[in-house]
């Protein structure tokens, strides 16, 4: 059970129009008050010598008013406010190393579910609040077990926004021109990876660091994931619609060979030349089709109890939910990512804070 102890998400706080003061067109901006207000009433429940800590974005102090801003050192100094650049990473680790500590903040924090899964075993610990007859009240904020696909769409949506990335670059169909490269084999020399980008800006091949050509805008994309038998992450990859994608072993040239891998997979023998088709429709559904492989494909419906799913009947289609699962031959496992781009991966954009600028970025195609 939380303790009388909690830590105040101040930033959160401030901007939260569900606290007074109203002002109407100044809502705009956060309010100190509101701040105020909250720490009164949490020590009026709790008692006046009632644990509280402080943690504010530091551009907080950029966004308040001026009447705020002037106040807000000697705030600073009198409630010792924790000031970081991202107050989330101060925020979690403080109440997850005291127990019962909790967190006041109407944020569901999703996107820092991976790093912190104490936070679904112990969803009371996460308070909001409400006005009810002009006293703040405070009520459960929300947090609960999420599935992985959701938790990496949030992740996926804070990384974007905080990198800028250029989403033209990601919506760009690129080609490697070394004929040698293996890049230049799979899918009749178009690139079914994202590219890298150098510190000049400049796309290349994830496989031979080669200057890529693009070839065109490409049309609706999700992302897919590929996993060994235990879990582990293999490889994400990007389906297009009216470009399917083979998953196989031995050639690349439809899409992904299993043993090419930079870590192929244990008992990757196991897997089909030709195993399984993937085709994102129009509707930006996923389908796939069992090629008549070996020791086929089961799917892992979800909610369905543990076990490995159906099989798969050969060259019929099935259309995969949000959280399903694939196992081809007990040796990989793919689903369809709640990320669309591959936003955290170190490779993509190798020693810049800004993605590369394309010839079909500066034309302004959208």
């Amino acid at each position: 059970m939380p303790s009388n102890a909690a830590v105040v998400d101040v930033s959160n706080v401030c901007w939260s129009k569900e606290l007074p003061p109203k002002r109407g067109h100044d809502d705009r901006f956060p309010d100190l008050d509101r701040l105020m207000l909250l720490e009164r009433a949490w020590r009026a429940r709790h008692g006046a010598d009632a644990e509280m800590a402080f943690v504010a974005d530091t551009s907080l102090r950029d966004r308040l008013p001026e009447a705020d801003q002037t106040r807000w050192p000697s705030l600073v100094r009198e409630w010792n406010v924790v000031e970081a650049a991202v107050a989330d990473e101060v925020i979690l680790p403080m109440a997850r190393d005291r127990a019962g500590m909790a967190v006041l903040s109407r944020d569901k924090f999703l996107d820092h579910r991976r790093e912190h899964r104490w936070m679904e075993e112990c969803p009371e610990r996460f308070l909001a609040w409400r006005m009810r007859g002009g006293t703040v009240e405070f009520v459960p904020s929300g947090v609960k077990r999420e599935p992985p696909q959701r938790v990496s769409r949030a992740k996926e949506d804070k990384l974007v926004h905080a990198a800028g990335l250029a989403k033209e670059v990601l919506r760009t169909r690129w080609a490697c021109g070394d004929p040698y490269c293996t890049a230049a084999a799979t899918r009749q020399g178009e690139l079914l990876l994202w590219p890298v980008a150098d510190t000049e800006g400049r796309a290349r091949c994830p496989f031979c660091e080669g200057m890529l050509v693009a070839i065109g805008p490409r049309e609706l994309t999700k992302q897919l994931v590929l996993c060994d038998a235990a879990g582990a992450e293999l490889l994400r990859f990007p389906i297009e619609v009216g470009v399917d994608v083979v998953i196989g072993r031995g050639r690349a040239i439809y899409g992904v060979s299993v043993d090419a891998l930079p870590e192929p997979p244990e008992r990757c023998g196991r897997i089909s030349r030709q195993h399984l088709l993937l085709r994102l429709r129009p509707d930006g559904s996923v389908s796939a089709v069992d090629l008549g492989s070996v020791n086929g494909t089961r799917i892992r419906r979800a909610g369905a109890s543990a076990g490995d799913g159906a099989r798969l009947a050969p060259h019929a289609a099935v259309t995969l939910g949000g959280h399903d699962v694939l196992w081809l031959a007990r040796s990989v496992s793919v689903y369809v990512s709640g990320q669309r781009y591959p936003v955290g991966d170190e490779r993509t954009w190798v020693g810049r804070s800004e993605p590369p600028r394309t010839e079909i970025e500066s034309e302004g195609t959208n």
